[in-house]
């Protein structure tokens, strides 16, 4: 059952009624008066307080003011006065105060027990209330947790190849901030894309056994890879021995500065691609192995970057013409050098990237070029390496 606490300043009549709860089941706790009260409801946190009104040390009245503003913890507890002022306005008083009933004396006992009877199921009923809230609010935290689960597992899929992992979790962070799926959902923006692919490669394939092409192109990746990491890039997808990285993506741009910088960041991987090649190539060479040459086609611009596929499979990758260009003049770079040359890589880039280097690397100017499957022509520049300074 429960435990009520009785406040009376007349024993006989406290301990009668004491009696009474008693052999209803409840367990009774006894004060003298108010401060007394005050002391036993702060130690034994009872389930229903009767009172009575006039008191020593502290009123019935002083005593609820007290509990329900100095203990909000405690503010749910019925409190029930039992007084022999009978009259309306103190009754009315009373329970202004927060009083949630009101007996008179002489006691009643049956009405007494009903009424206790009464609150103490109110309070069963706030508590089956309050408990089932509760459980539908943690369901709630439940779903939406899961939801953030799949979400999460769903970016660290799609990005954990390409980035690392600090930048996955950035991302990660900005999506929940942005919106749910605003980081992945398709959207414009401006990057600047690459394409790098091994010069004779069908020949290589011809020439090699199974495993020993699989090492040579791992260990090829493997350089690729790193190169793009260090400037900050994301490897987008392999196409055979072709590596297609994007610099400007996924987090967009939110100035001129950062889009000029990714198209540096771009011709600086190119150039640390063709350097970390040339010492790759004497591995090789101390294993047998054939060396590699790679073309590398350069351009910036607007894409459309986010998710696409179905449910059953999605990636992130970017698409436009400056993806179809960057494609285009990596097939350009092929034809450049005669086979056989010395030249390792040869790295073409578009307009659209020249204008952004700022005269910081030395280029040839190719002149116009129509690329396939494009209308009009593409101004086209060789870069062969880094400005000297003056």
């Amino acid at each position: 059952m429960a435990t009520i606490l009785f406040i009376e300043d007349e024993a006989p009549l406290r301990r009668v009624i004491a009696a009474e709860l008693r052999d209803a089941g409840h367990t009774v706790h006894e004060a003298g008066n108010g401060r007394e009260g005050l002391d036993a409801i702060l130690a034994y946190h009872p389930d229903l307080i009767l009172c009575d009104v006039n008191m020593p040390v502290m009123s019935g009245y002083d005593l609820l003011s007290e509990l329900r503003t100095g203990h909000p913890e405690l503010a749910e507890v019925p409190f029930v006065f039992l007084s022999a002022l009978a009259d309306r306005r103190d009754i009315v008083a009373g329970k202004q105060l927060g009083a949630d009933d009101y007996l008179t004396k002489p006691v009643d006992l049956d009405i007494l027990l009903a009424t206790v009877a009464s609150r103490l199921k109110q309070i069963e009923r706030l508590g089956r209330k309050f408990e089932a809230e509760k459980s539908r609010i943690e369901e709630a935290w439940r779903i939406q947790g899961e939801a953030e689960r799949r979400a999460r597992d769903q970016l660290m899929r799609l990005f954990s190849s390409h980035v690392s992992a600090t930048v996955a979790e950035e991302l990660y962070r900005r999506q929940a901030s942005a919106g749910d799926g605003a980081l992945l959902q398709p959207r414009p923006l401006t990057a600047t894309i690459l394409f790098c692919d091994i010069d004779d490669f069908t020949a290589v394939c011809e020439g090699l056994e199974p495993a020993d092409l699989a090492g040579w192109l791992n260990g090829y990746m493997e350089v690729m890879v790193r190169c793009v990491r260090d400037q900050g890039g994301i490897v987008n997808k392999f196409l055979g021995d072709a590596v297609m990285a994007v610099f400007g993506v996924p987090v967009p741009r939110a100035s001129d500065q950062e889009i000029t910088a990714d198209a540096a960041a771009a011709v600086e991987c190119a150039l640390g691609m063709e350097r970390d090649l040339r010492a790759l190539n004497r591995s090789f060479a101390d294993r047998g192995l054939p060396s590699i040459g790679i073309s590398i086609g350069i351009q910036t611009g607007e894409v459309m970057a986010g998710t696409f596929g179905g449910a059953d499979r999605m990636e992130y990758t970017v698409v436009g013409d400056a993806v179809n260009t960057a494609a285009r003049l990596e097939a350009l770079a092929k034809t450049l050098d005669p086979k056989g040359s010395a030249v390792i890589g040869k790295v073409l880039v578009g307009d659209r990237t020249w204008q952004r280097l700022g005269g910081r690397y030395r280029g040839i100017a190719a002149g116009p070029v129509t690329l396939k499957g494009k209308r009009g022509a593409v101004e086209v520049y060789r870069v062969v390496g880094r400005q000297e300074p003056a």
